[in-house]
């Protein structure tokens, strides 16, 4: 939102939540995000919004909207062209993405998820765990 490239980059693992500002549900769910995006995880926490795609607000008007928001721990890029949107293939909003160190999406979500399944996701717990050698049940 700042003007600048964002780079995604093998030494960090990333959340990736999609949103929009006509999103209610989305929009429930910043608070919660702002507190996540603030704590010491082994994950960042970013945004994707799409200015003047499907309805969204072009981003000077867009940025003006958020800034009244007042979030601080929030980072938001703008996909003005579409291409996460291509890459993720997101049909709904919100929609989430976990991206590990190696840029491998591992999960894509559709709909809310709150802050204790994201940390799930990358301590080992979320959907797609891998069950240890000599499991017995």
């Amino acid at each position: 939102m700042n003007g600048n490239d964002y780079t995604f980059s093998r030494d960090k693992n990333i959340y990736i939540k999609f949103w929009a500002s006509w999103c209610p549900t989305c929009l429930a769910g910043l608070e919660e995000l702002d507190r996540l995006a603030g704590e010491n995880n082994n994950f960042e926490v970013i945004t994707v919004v799409f200015p003047g795609i499907n309805g969204e607000k072009n981003p000077a008007k867009f940025k003006e909207w958020y800034n009244t928001l007042g979030y601080k721990n929030i980072k938001v890029l703008y996909d003005t062209d579409g291409k996460l949107l291509q890459i993720f293939k997101i049909r709904a909003l919100p929609t989430s993405a976990i991206i590990y160190k190696d840029l491998k999406i591992d999960n894509v979500i559709v709909g809310h998820i709150s802050n204790g399944q994201i940390k799930d996701y990358y301590e080992g717990k979320g959907e797609n765990t891998t069950m240890e050698n000599n499991t017995k049940i």
